[in-house]
């Protein structure tokens, strides 16, 4: 099931972060990598001090440029575009196959959790940024969950794996990120397994972990 890093880099530490050069009161989210071929289109938004980032965005014209497509309350929904052929952070994740899962900046830390399919993966990312001199600080390296068989939850592996990747790629999310038949051709099964496993994966996660603390509720006196 792949291997999770979580691991964050000072704003100095790749070209994104130099050029945004986000002010004290701005903060940037990731929303939705959308690979283009050899690149990525992040959508982020921008919450704070919009009006500077716009500004800024506007005086730096040469370096980046900025897409304004949705705004919600205080925050803005921006399409970035920027020269990523000499951005080592961007490179070394695209090049050892890595899936941006979150990230968030601030003018002083960015904070990424990225999905690699496999250790070799996250070997290859690991040696990538040490042959560029890209600074990242690891926070965190884990297994999105380590299953075999059947677990106290009562899913079979096969439910899991199904349950958890749906969530990381956007499944449950509002919008949702991805869709049944796009986790189905992951899978090499029909939309309608899919949805079957997921189905009955929520049944069993509900059934084993939340209606027992139901029934406990239901006995307990004077509650």
């Amino acid at each position: 099931m792949g291997v999770i890093l979580e691991f964050s880099v000072r704003p100095e530490g790749f070209k994104l972060g130099k050029i945004l050069h986000l002010g004290p009161e701005t903060e940037v989210r990731v929303e939705q990598l959308v690979p283009v071929g050899d690149k990525v289109m992040p959508f982020s938004w921008v919450s704070g001090d919009t009006d500077s980032f716009e500004v800024r965005a506007e005086e730096d014209g040469m370096e980046y440029s900025i897409v304004l497509t949705d705004e919600k309350n205080d925050r803005k929904l921006y399409r970035l575009e920027w020269n990523q052929d000499d951005d080592e952070l961007i490179q070394a994740i695209l090049l050892s196959e890595g899936a941006v899962l979150d990230a968030e900046g601030t003018h002083e830390e960015w904070s990424f959790r990225v999905r690699f399919r496999e250790r070799e993966n996250l070997s290859d990312f690991h040696e990538y940024c040490l042959g560029h001199g890209v600074p990242i600080k690891v926070k965190r390296m884990y297994n999105p969950i380590e299953i075999s068989g059947s677990s106290r939850t009562g899913m079979t592996k096969t439910q899991v794996e199904t349950l958890v990747d749906s969530y990381e790629e956007g499944y449950f999310e509002i919008p949702r990120k991805t869709t049944l038949v796009e986790l189905s051709e992951k899978y090499g099964v029909s939309d309608q397994a899919v949805s079957e496993r997921l189905r009955r994966a929520t049944a069993e996660l509900i059934e084993k972990s939340l209606m027992p603390e139901v029934e406990t509720t239901k006995s307990t006196p004077g509650d």
